[in-house]
């Protein structure tokens, strides 16, 4: 094979093509010839939708202007855009598969590596932003800023543990961390400047690492009985599909607090909303839902100690360089291996 290695983007509304071809074309000068588009989601209800559908398997048109660029590539880059049977057919000379993203839920692992193609995917890529949205979502359920700023515009003026009735200092807390990869390595160090006391559950995760960010490696149901809050930073897969459910939820404190920015299916939804309703569980922060957008009518919008954002919580004007940079680093080795560099 010769350079430069011919690279096909495929971008969309949430990680720009060109920008993604600017930045592996500056990062790997000389090494790729990079060609790009932009994935259209208008006619599949836009790109929330498409990504929800591209995450739980379905497949999507492939553009007739695509299936030259396929057939030439060497490097095929994808955010969102699904990478199964039909794309793999016309991508006859692909030698990698590299996702932007961390997850792979878009890419038929095993019939590309079946064909001989490297699947490679771009591990925390959003791990500050994320860890920054799961700090901030725990200051403002300890304290009620929510929750005080929706009194003041509806012309209250709440006492302070009218928003927060177990308002506590920080230093003061116990966090449980459920998942100690980049995400929750990156929430244990802000939380650590706070003071609080830190717990861990990741079956994957050495005490040794755990122990340099001041943390203690504990049972799930340890770290769900002795934390004042829990956040949840793992992937979703069979094992860890419902891991927080009606059992789990009552083994938090009463009054507990629970957030999540990983994966609306690591909790059981009607069990998190009956806990809610009842005042069982203190508190909710979500960036991330059953489906998405949030219906109209869905309780969690009725509820007042449910905190919801729209999934942003990966999302900054940085995030999509950020995400490109590092794809190219994780490439350039294997780039090596190919032409001896």
């Amino acid at each position: 094979m010769s350079l430069p290695y011919r690279t096909f983007v495929i971008g969309d509304g949430l990680q720009r093509a060109d920008l993604t071809a600017r930045i592996l074309t500056q990062e790997l000068a000389g090494r790729v010839s990079v060609d790009a588009v932009e994935w259209d989601t208008s006619d599949l209800g836009g790109m929330s939708d498409a990504a929800m559908g591209a995450e739980r398997g379905l497949s999507y048109p492939v553009p007739m202007e695509w299936h030259d660029r396929l057939a030439q590539c060497q490097i095929l880059v994808t955010h969102f855009f699904p990478i199964r049977a039909e794309v793999l057919r016309l991508a006859e000379s692909v030698k990698i598969i590299a996702s932007l993203r961390h997850g792979l839920e878009n890419v038929d692992e095993k019939l590309a590596r079946e064909q001989g193609i490297e699947v490679i995917n771009n591990p925390g890529r959003t791990a500050e932003p994320v860890a920054d949205w799961a700090v901030c979502a725990i200051i403002d359920l300890v304290r009620g800023y929510s929750r005080a700023n929706t009194a003041l515009h509806a012309l209250q003026w709440p006492q302070p543990f009218e928003v927060a009735p177990r308002a506590r200092d920080l230093r003061s807390i116990t966090v449980g961390i459920v998942g100690f990869g980049y995400v929750g390595q990156a929430v244990s160090k802000r939380l650590a400047a706070f003071g609080c006391r830190l717990l861990v559950h990741d079956p994957y995760a050495s005490e040794r690492v755990v122990a340099t960010h001041g943390a203690v490696t504990v049972g799930l149901d340890t770290l769900l009985s002795q934390s004042d809050v829990v956040t949840l930073h793992v992937r979703l897969t069979p094992e860890t599909r419902g891991m927080i459910g009606a059992r789990e939820l009552d083994l938090l404190q009463a009054g507990g607090l629970l957030v999540n920015a990983a994966r609306a299916e690591l909790v059981d939804e009607q069990a998190l909303i009956s806990a809610l309703s009842s005042g069982r569980l203190g508190g909710a922060a979500l960036d991330v839902f059953w489906s998405e957008p949030l219906g109209a009518e869905h309780p969690l919008r009725r509820l007042d100690n449910a905190v919801l954002t729209p999934h942003l919580a990966g999302s900054t004007v940085n995030s999509e360089e950020t995400s490109a940079v590092r794809l190219a680093a994780r490439l350039q080795p294997r780039l090596g291996s190919w032409d001896g560099g």
